[in-house]
C-alpha cells in the first residue's frame, strides 16, 4: 500500500464492460487467438482467467477517469491485438503501462517477457489496486518509472506461493505520487535512451527521463 494512493471509483457500466471484456478475451484465447500473447501469458492460467482479464481492463479505466481522460477512447477495448507496450498516453505524451492487482499483491512485470522489457513501448508503470468484492472501488497506488522500476525491482525466488520464480516486483508503497505524474518532463522519441542511475527525479523514487 502506498500513503499517498488515490480511490477511484469505476462507474457500473465500466465495470460491467471489463467483465465482458475479460469473458471476450479468454473466449479469444480460448478460440486460438493471438497466440504469441497467449504463449507469454505465464503458468498461472492468466490466459483463460477471466475475472484477471476483467481486472486488467478496470483498473485502466481507472486511471483514465483519474486523469480526466475520455474512457471510451483513451484505453483498447478491442480483443483480437496486443498493444505494444502502452495502455494509456496522457495529454503530454507520457505512455503508462497500467498493472492492476488486489491490494495485497506487490507492482510485478511478468517473468514471461523480462526478455522483452526494454522493447516494451511505455514511459512509466502505473500501479492499480482493485477491492476483490467491489471492483469499482479502485485505488491508484502510484507509479515508477520504466528505468526506476528496473533499478528498484526485486526478483522473486519462488517461496513465495503468489510470485512465479523470476517474477520482478517491487513494493507499492515506493511509488511515487500519481499527482505528479503528467509534470515529468520527457524527451522526444527520437532521443530517449537509457541514461545513468545518477540523474534522478526530484521525489529520489524514479529516473528523471524515461528508458524507452
Amino acid at each position: 500500500m502506498n500513503q499517498n494512493r488515490k480511490l477511484v471509483r469505476v462507474p457500473p457500466p465500466y465495470v460491467d464492460r471489463g467483465r465482458q471484456f475479460g469473458l471476450d478475451l479468454v473466449a479469444h484465447y480460448a478460440a486460438g487467438g493471438s497466440p504469441r500473447s497467449r504463449a507469454r501469458s505465464g503458468d498461472r492460467g492468466t490466459e483463460s482467467n477471466p475475472i484477471r482479464q476483467a481486472h486488467g481492463k478496470i483498473g485502466e479505466a481507472a486511471v483514465a477517469i483519474y486523469f480526466g481522460l475520455d474512457v471510451e477512447t483513451a484505453i483498447k477495448w478491442e480483443v483480437g491485438f496486443a498493444d505494444r507496450g502502452t495502455d494509456i498516453t496522457l495529454a503530454n505524451g507520457v505512455r503508462l503501462d497500467v498493472k492492476t492487482t488486489l491490494p495485497l499483491f506487490n507492482l510485478c512485470w511478468s517473468r514471461t517477457i523480462n526478455d522483452l522489457y526494454w522493447q516494451k513501448e511505455f514511459d512509466a508503470l502505473v500501479s492499480v489496486s482493485i477491492e476483490e468484492k467491489d471492483w469499482s472501488c479502485c485505488h491508484v497506488e502510484g507509479w515508477i518509472t520504466k528505468g526506476g522500476f528496473y533499478h528498484h525491482k526485486q526478483i522473486s525466488n519462488g517461496v513465495n506461493p503468489r510470485l512465479e520464480r523470476g517474477t520482478w516486483f517491487v513494493r507499492k508503497r515506493i511509488l511515487s505520487n500519481i499527482d505528479d505524474l503528467p509534470y515529468l518532463p520527457i524527451l522526444p522519441a527520437c532521443e530517449r535512451t537509457v541514461i545513468p542511475w545518477s540523474i534522478r527525479h526530484v521525489a529520489g523514487a524514479n529516473d528523471l527521463i524515461f528508458a524507452a
